[in-house]
């Protein structure tokens, strides 16, 4: 088959990861991107990237003076976080990691979209926790800190595989 009688349609969804997957279940979503953890044993998923996670804060928050936030710090704090059901296994994630570090996280406004958490932040309205990628949008009103301890995000891949627990992605196919 000659490259001109390929038909390949490309497009792009802000899904949420039960969205995500419930779209690939019917066939209506080739792949997605999803944040870990993930319990989906009829899905092939494969880990792409980690990265830690940073705490982007007011610019004027008391703690945006400090270069690195004790995670503890954070305790009592109004935080902006996404309703569990866009992306459950990520959401009880974060409220473990609060949880062992000795505090529950306060969740004082949910968002779908992070975009809408960081203008949430930008206007005072508390804090959220994000991976380390989103700090180069530069946003006026806004600053990232390190913590101390700083956990990890995983993102993956995931798919309908033939068989859901070898299948891997061949590029060369």
């Amino acid at each position: 088959m000659c490259s001109s009688d390929l038909d390949i349609h490309l497009e792009l969804r802000s899904l949420g990861t039960s969205a995500q997957l419930q779209a690939i279940r019917e066939d209506r979503l080739n792949i997605g991107f999803v944040i870990l953890p993930l319990e989906e044993d009829d899905l092939a998923v494969e880990k792409v990237a980690s990265e830690p996670l940073v705490v982007a804060l007011p610019q004027s928050h008391r703690l945006a003076s400090l270069k690195r936030i004790p995670l503890l710090a954070l305790a009592g704090e109004p935080s902006i976080l996404f309703p569990r059901p866009l992306s459950p296994g990520y959401y009880d994630h974060l409220i473990g990691i609060c949880r062992n570090a000795g505090f529950s996280l306060h969740v004082a406004h949910e968002m779908d979209s992070i975009y809408t958490a960081l203008a949430l932040v930008t206007a005072g309205l508390g804090l959220s926790l994000v991976p380390t990628s989103l700090t180069d949008s530069h946003r006026n009103g806004i600053v990232f800190r390190e913590l101390e301890t700083a956990p990890q995000v995983e993102c993956a891949i995931v798919y309908k595989g033939e068989d859901r627990k070898s299948t891997r992605l061949n590029s060369s196919h």
